[in-house]
């Protein structure tokens, strides 16, 4: 048997990098990923593709999304030089780039006409990552000047580093695909990105990070398109559909998911609750929005009983009057009950978020709160005595697994802080249809639902794609939350 030495191991690992075009990395930890780097040319060769589930998919500094391939990108603002929602943030960038001119061909090349620049160094933050999944996070660039003129070095909070990047490495105007393969350490993942010259900083035109092992079905981000202005009303819950939904259902199906609702329900309403730019799903006094498709059917696109991811964004209390108004989702209703109130007697599970931080969920008309693994003092986030959350989106993450789907792990803010199980799964009948409902006023964004798919598809899917989630279990002592009679609420 060969016995290398440490260094000697090292250096093999860096040749083997070279060998398959891989970037160097040096000074990394056992916990760092991988750094790689393409040329790229337009669509075809980007590696966007509706299948991909995006936890993230960033274009800087324009209002409007962008499809390719059938995964949508969200716009960040058009004056946004440091965008951060929720989900991410940018520090240090201070100055903007319209109109940059590109050779990508398809509408990648709208990927690369804006950025954002001037960080020395910039943080890019991603948050609510799941401890133990796998993710690819990947910046779409395009040389800005000539090769070798914009080099910088990056650093993960994992314990990657990448020393001498340079972004103007495929030639001016032409594509490069930088991506990070990594196992999350931590729900929060940074690239430190600091220029070797400080005149010539890192330019942020696009981002994606891709949770690995799944295949998206639906995302939808409730983009009311910078054209409707902020109509508001019912017959916005579903208009703009191709600009704001992603995923392999709409192409499967052959066409866009719609939605069916009961109550007050809208896309787009900025001045009720600022966030997103009114770009998000609003529902009033126990209206209800359902997307009109079974994911766990016969369905297109649907494999029965596959391991399924539900996330979200959302603000439980949009008109902060009392604090123990909530917003809440119910899964496995069938077609026949899909906008039925979150503790109704039909088949379902369902859960709520209070804005003061309690939690009550249903089995049924059944509550069964205090059965989850946390007890029955359980609450998704810590109850300071003080703070409310009111104008705040915050990030769900529903895991299904189990022969039946019958074990539902529960995520906020990408922390598991409580996990159930329905007896039955969501096996009978093969029903799983999703309705998102809110007691007073409740925002809900960045709809995602994605699921495993079959062993065949699994091995085109990249890095940990045979290591799947890591349940992470923990005991959480809270006080109990505040209740009060949960009942259908009255219209004003």
């Amino acid at each position: 048997m060969l016995h290398l030495t440490r260094r000697a191991r090292r250096l093999r690992l860096v040749s083997v990098a070279a060998a398959l075009g891989l970037c160097t990395i040096a000074g990394t930890t056992r916990a760092a990923g991988l750094f790689s780097d393409t040329n790229y040319t337009g669509d075809s060769d980007s590696n966007i593709n509706a299948g991909a589930a995006y936890t993230h998919a960033l274009n800087f500094l324009t209002d409007d999304n962008l499809s390719i391939n059938g995964a949508v990108f969200t716009g960040t603002g058009s004056g946004a030089v440091a965008p951060a929602t929720n989900t991410y943030s940018i520090t240090g960038t201070n100055q903007p780039f319209h109109g940059n001119a590109n050779n990508l061909v398809g509408n990648s090349n709208g990927l690369a006409k804006d950025f954002v620049y001037n960080g020395n160094p910039q943080v890019t933050t991603l948050n609510n990552l799941i401890v133990g999944q796998s993710y690819v996070t990947t910046f779409y660039n395009v040389g800005f000047g000539p090769v070798g003129d914009r080099v910088v070095d990056i650093a993960t909070s994992d314990g990657g580093v990448l020393l001498g990047y340079d972004q103007n490495k495929a030639g001016n105007g032409n594509g490069n695909r930088l991506s990070y393969s990594f196992v999350a350490t931590a729900n929060t993942q940074t690239f430190t990105i600091t220029p070797q010259n400080p005149g010539n900083t890192f330019h942020n035109y696009a981002l994606s990070n891709r949770l690995v092992g799944y295949n998206a079905l639906l995302s939808d981000n409730f983009y009311i398109g910078t054209a409707n202005g902020d109509p508001g009303g019912n017959a916005l819950l579903n208009s703009n559909l191709p600009a704001r939904q992603g995923g392999t259902t709409p192409i499967a199906s052959g066409g866009n998911v719609t939605y069916s609702n009961s109550g007050n329900v809208q896309v787009g309403n900025g001045p009720t609750g600022p966030v997103d730019r009114g770009n998000y799903l609003l529902t009033a006094f126990g209206g209800a929005a359902s997307p009109n498709h079974n994911f766990n059917g016969t369905d297109a696109g649907i494999i029965p009983n596959s391991r399924i991811i539900v996330s979200f964004d959302m603000a439980p209390n949009l008109a902060p009057i009392d604090p123990s108004d909530w917003g809440g989702i119910s899964l496995g209703l069938s077609q026949a009950h899909q906008t039925a109130f979150i503790n109704d007697g039909a088949p379902h599970f369902g859960i709520l978020f209070r804005g003061n931080g309690g939690i009550q969920v249903f089995d049924g008309g059944s509550d069964i709160t205090g059965s989850g693994t946390a007890g029955p003092g359980a609450r998704w986030y810590a109850d300071d005595g003080v703070n409310n959350v009111t104008n705040q989106l915050h990030h769900f993450d529903f895991i299904l697994s189990g022969p039946t789907l019958a074990t539902i792990d529960v995520y906020a803010d990408g922390q598991l802080f409580d996990s159930f199980t329905k007896v039955g799964g969501f096996s009978d009948g093969g029903n799983n249809y999703i309705n998102l409902v809110g007691s007073r006023v409740a925002g809900f964004d960045n709809l995602l639902v994605s699921e495993v798919p079959e062993p065949a598809a699994l091995g085109v899917l990249g890095l940990g794609a045979a290591a799947l989630l890591v349940r992470r279990r923990r005991s959480i002592h809270f006080k109990p939350p505040l209740r009060r009679r949960l009942g259908r609420p009255t219209l004003p």
